[in-house]
Protein backbone atom coordinates (compact mmCIF):
# COMPACT_ATOMS: atom_id res chain seq x y z
CA UNK A 1 0.00 0.00 0.00
CA UNK A 2 2.79 2.38 0.98
CA UNK A 3 4.62 1.52 -2.22
CA UNK A 4 1.57 2.45 -4.32
CA UNK A 5 1.23 5.79 -2.55
CA UNK A 6 4.88 6.58 -3.16
CA UNK A 7 4.41 5.82 -6.86
CA UNK A 8 1.45 8.25 -7.07
CA UNK A 9 3.41 10.93 -5.25
CA UNK A 10 6.17 10.66 -7.84
CA UNK A 11 3.61 11.31 -10.59
CA UNK A 12 1.75 14.22 -8.95
CA UNK A 13 4.29 16.91 -9.88
CA UNK A 14 4.70 15.82 -13.55
CA UNK A 15 0.92 15.51 -14.00
CA UNK A 16 0.37 18.96 -12.46
CA UNK A 17 3.00 20.41 -14.77
CA UNK A 18 1.33 18.85 -17.82
CA UNK A 19 -2.06 20.18 -16.71
CA UNK A 20 -0.74 23.70 -16.20
CA UNK A 21 1.08 23.60 -19.54
CA UNK A 22 -2.11 22.45 -21.32
CA UNK A 23 -4.12 25.25 -19.70
CA UNK A 24 -1.53 27.84 -20.70
CA UNK A 25 -1.55 26.52 -24.27
CA UNK A 26 -5.33 26.81 -24.46
CA UNK A 27 -5.22 30.34 -23.07
CA UNK A 28 -2.48 31.34 -25.51
CA UNK A 29 -4.68 30.24 -28.44
CA UNK A 30 -7.63 32.35 -27.28
CA UNK A 31 -8.07 35.69 -28.97
CA UNK A 32 -7.68 38.67 -26.69
CA UNK A 33 -10.74 40.89 -26.82
CA UNK A 34 -11.43 44.49 -25.90
CA UNK A 35 -14.00 45.38 -23.18
CA UNK A 36 -16.79 45.27 -25.80
CA UNK A 37 -15.93 41.69 -26.73
CA UNK A 38 -14.37 42.39 -30.12
CA UNK A 39 -11.03 40.78 -31.04
CA UNK A 40 -7.77 42.69 -30.74
CA UNK A 41 -6.10 41.94 -34.06
CA UNK A 42 -2.34 41.60 -34.32
CA UNK A 43 -1.55 40.07 -37.72
CA UNK A 44 -2.76 40.05 -41.36
CA UNK A 45 -4.50 36.71 -40.91
CA UNK A 46 -6.61 38.11 -38.06
CA UNK A 47 -7.42 41.14 -40.22
CA UNK A 48 -8.60 38.99 -43.13
CA UNK A 49 -10.75 36.82 -40.86
CA UNK A 50 -12.37 39.88 -39.24
CA UNK A 51 -12.98 41.43 -42.67
CA UNK A 52 -14.64 38.25 -43.93
CA UNK A 53 -16.95 38.10 -40.91
CA UNK A 54 -17.75 41.83 -41.02
CA UNK A 55 -18.59 41.77 -44.72
CA UNK A 56 -20.70 38.64 -44.26
CA UNK A 57 -22.70 40.40 -41.56
CA UNK A 58 -23.10 43.74 -43.33
CA UNK A 59 -23.01 43.75 -47.14
CA UNK A 60 -26.49 42.31 -47.72
CA UNK A 61 -27.97 44.70 -45.13
CA UNK A 62 -26.17 47.66 -46.74
CA UNK A 63 -27.72 46.74 -50.09
CA UNK A 64 -31.19 46.32 -48.58
CA UNK A 65 -30.96 49.66 -46.78
CA UNK A 66 -29.86 51.43 -49.96
CA UNK A 67 -32.95 50.06 -51.70
CA UNK A 68 -35.30 51.27 -48.99
CA UNK A 69 -35.83 47.96 -47.20
CA UNK A 70 -36.70 48.33 -43.50
CA UNK A 71 -34.13 46.42 -41.46
CA UNK A 72 -35.14 44.20 -38.55
CA UNK A 73 -33.69 44.31 -35.05
CA UNK A 74 -31.65 41.21 -35.92
CA UNK A 75 -30.29 42.96 -39.02
CA UNK A 76 -29.23 45.92 -36.89
CA UNK A 77 -27.62 43.57 -34.37
CA UNK A 78 -25.59 42.14 -37.27
CA UNK A 79 -24.54 45.64 -38.26
CA UNK A 80 -23.48 46.51 -34.72
CA UNK A 81 -21.27 43.41 -34.65
CA UNK A 82 -19.88 44.29 -38.09
CA UNK A 83 -19.14 47.85 -36.97
CA UNK A 84 -17.15 46.56 -34.01
CA UNK A 85 -15.15 44.25 -36.28
CA UNK A 86 -14.43 47.09 -38.70
CA UNK A 87 -13.22 49.14 -35.73
CA UNK A 88 -10.86 46.32 -34.73
CA UNK A 89 -9.47 46.32 -38.27
CA UNK A 90 -8.93 50.09 -38.10
CA UNK A 91 -6.86 49.73 -34.95
CA UNK A 92 -4.50 47.28 -36.64
CA UNK A 93 -4.12 49.29 -39.84
CA UNK A 94 -5.22 52.88 -39.10
CA UNK A 95 -4.18 54.18 -42.54
CA UNK A 96 -6.60 51.92 -44.41
CA UNK A 97 -9.79 53.34 -45.88
CA UNK A 98 -12.37 50.57 -46.36
CA UNK A 99 -12.83 49.61 -42.68
CA UNK A 100 -13.64 53.22 -41.70
CA UNK A 101 -16.20 53.35 -44.50
CA UNK A 102 -17.80 50.07 -43.40
CA UNK A 103 -17.93 51.13 -39.76
CA UNK A 104 -19.28 54.55 -40.66
CA UNK A 105 -22.09 53.15 -42.78
CA UNK A 106 -23.02 50.55 -40.17
CA UNK A 107 -23.16 53.13 -37.39
CA UNK A 108 -25.17 55.47 -39.61
CA UNK A 109 -27.79 52.82 -40.33
CA UNK A 110 -28.22 51.85 -36.67
CA UNK A 111 -28.59 55.53 -35.74
CA UNK A 112 -25.32 56.15 -33.89
CA UNK A 113 -24.60 59.33 -35.82
CA UNK A 114 -21.83 60.80 -33.68
CA UNK A 115 -19.70 57.66 -34.08
CA UNK A 116 -20.61 57.41 -37.77
CA UNK A 117 -19.52 61.02 -38.24
CA UNK A 118 -16.14 60.30 -36.64
CA UNK A 119 -15.46 57.15 -38.68
CA UNK A 120 -16.45 58.77 -41.98
CA UNK A 121 -14.31 61.83 -41.31
CA UNK A 122 -11.33 59.56 -40.69
CA UNK A 123 -12.05 57.69 -43.90
CA UNK A 124 -11.95 60.96 -45.84
CA UNK A 125 -8.81 62.07 -43.98
CA UNK A 126 -7.04 58.90 -45.13
CA UNK A 127 -7.31 59.94 -48.79
CA UNK A 128 -3.53 60.62 -49.00
CA UNK A 129 -3.00 56.90 -48.30
CA UNK A 130 -5.33 55.81 -51.13
CA UNK A 131 -3.44 53.46 -53.42
CA UNK A 132 -6.20 52.10 -55.64
CA UNK A 133 -9.25 53.34 -57.53
CA UNK A 134 -11.38 51.39 -55.06
CA UNK A 135 -9.87 53.41 -52.20
CA UNK A 136 -10.64 56.68 -53.96
CA UNK A 137 -14.21 55.59 -54.70
CA UNK A 138 -14.61 54.69 -51.03
CA UNK A 139 -13.61 58.21 -50.03
CA UNK A 140 -16.25 59.63 -52.40
CA UNK A 141 -18.82 57.29 -50.85
CA UNK A 142 -17.73 58.44 -47.38
CA UNK A 143 -18.42 62.06 -48.38
CA UNK A 144 -21.92 61.07 -49.45
CA UNK A 145 -22.59 59.11 -46.26
CA UNK A 146 -21.24 61.91 -44.10
CA UNK A 147 -23.57 64.27 -45.95
CA UNK A 148 -26.46 62.02 -44.94
CA UNK A 149 -25.26 61.94 -41.33
CA UNK A 150 -24.91 65.72 -41.22
CA UNK A 151 -28.48 65.96 -42.49
CA UNK A 152 -29.67 63.77 -39.61
CA UNK A 153 -27.71 66.04 -37.29
CA UNK A 154 -29.43 69.12 -38.78
CA UNK A 155 -26.27 70.60 -40.32
CA UNK A 156 -27.64 71.03 -43.83
CA UNK A 157 -24.99 73.52 -44.95
CA UNK A 158 -22.27 70.95 -44.30
CA UNK A 159 -24.48 68.24 -45.83
CA UNK A 160 -24.68 70.26 -49.04
CA UNK A 161 -20.92 70.87 -49.17
CA UNK A 162 -20.16 67.17 -48.74
CA UNK A 163 -22.77 66.00 -51.25
CA UNK A 164 -21.60 68.64 -53.72
CA UNK A 165 -18.04 67.32 -53.40
CA UNK A 166 -19.24 63.73 -53.96
CA UNK A 167 -21.13 64.83 -57.08
CA UNK A 168 -18.06 66.65 -58.43
CA UNK A 169 -15.73 63.73 -57.67
CA UNK A 170 -18.08 61.29 -59.43
CA UNK A 171 -18.45 63.68 -62.39
CA UNK A 172 -22.21 63.92 -61.84
CA UNK A 173 -22.79 60.28 -62.81
CA UNK A 174 -24.35 59.05 -59.56
CA UNK A 175 -28.09 59.30 -59.03
CA UNK A 176 -27.50 58.66 -55.33
CA UNK A 177 -25.10 61.57 -54.86
CA UNK A 178 -27.22 63.94 -56.95
CA UNK A 179 -30.26 63.09 -54.84
CA UNK A 180 -28.28 63.67 -51.65
CA UNK A 181 -27.29 67.11 -52.90
CA UNK A 182 -30.90 67.81 -53.87
CA UNK A 183 -32.04 66.85 -50.36
CA UNK A 184 -29.62 69.37 -48.88
CA UNK A 185 -30.74 71.98 -51.40
CA UNK A 186 -34.38 71.58 -50.37
CA UNK A 187 -33.34 72.27 -46.77
CA UNK A 188 -31.29 75.35 -47.61
CA UNK A 189 -33.81 77.23 -49.75
CA UNK A 190 -32.51 76.05 -53.14
CA UNK A 191 -35.60 74.30 -54.45
CA UNK A 192 -34.94 75.22 -58.09
CA UNK A 193 -31.46 73.67 -57.94
CA UNK A 194 -32.94 70.64 -56.18
CA UNK A 195 -35.42 70.08 -59.01
CA UNK A 196 -32.58 70.17 -61.53
CA UNK A 197 -30.57 67.64 -59.52
CA UNK A 198 -33.56 65.33 -59.10
CA UNK A 199 -34.19 65.46 -62.86
CA UNK A 200 -30.53 64.56 -63.48
CA UNK A 201 -30.73 61.72 -60.97
CA UNK A 202 -33.83 60.25 -62.59
CA UNK A 203 -32.24 60.55 -66.02
CA UNK A 204 -29.50 58.25 -64.71
CA UNK A 205 -31.81 55.91 -62.77
CA UNK A 206 -35.55 56.40 -63.45
CA UNK A 207 -36.42 53.97 -60.64
CA UNK A 208 -34.29 55.38 -57.84
CA UNK A 209 -36.88 55.59 -55.08
CA UNK A 210 -35.34 58.40 -53.04
CA UNK A 211 -35.21 60.62 -56.12
CA UNK A 212 -38.82 59.77 -56.95
CA UNK A 213 -39.91 60.59 -53.40
CA UNK A 214 -38.04 63.89 -53.46
CA UNK A 215 -39.49 64.74 -56.87
CA UNK A 216 -43.01 64.27 -55.47
CA UNK A 217 -42.15 66.44 -52.47
CA UNK A 218 -40.85 69.21 -54.71
CA UNK A 219 -43.90 69.05 -56.97
CA UNK A 220 -46.11 69.41 -53.87
CA UNK A 221 -44.32 72.57 -52.67
CA UNK A 222 -46.28 75.83 -53.20
CA UNK A 223 -43.83 77.42 -55.65
CA UNK A 224 -43.33 74.30 -57.74
CA UNK A 225 -44.18 74.34 -61.44
CA UNK A 226 -47.14 72.15 -62.42
CA UNK A 227 -46.39 68.46 -62.89
CA UNK A 228 -46.00 67.50 -66.56
CA UNK A 229 -49.11 65.96 -68.08
CA UNK A 230 -48.97 62.36 -69.16
CA UNK A 231 -49.19 61.94 -72.96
Amino acid sequence: MQSSLNKWKRWIAPLAFVGIAAALLLLSNRKITNPDGFPILDNPGDYDAANKEAEGLSLAHFKDFDHGVTLTDKDKKDLRRAAGLFDSMDRLYPAKIEPYLGAGKAYQIIGEYAIADERLRQCISNLPYASTDADRLSVIEAKYLLSVVRGYEGDWKSAFTLADSAVADSKGKSAIYLTARASAETQTGKESAARIDVAKALAIDPFYQRALDLQKLLIDTPDAPPAPKKP
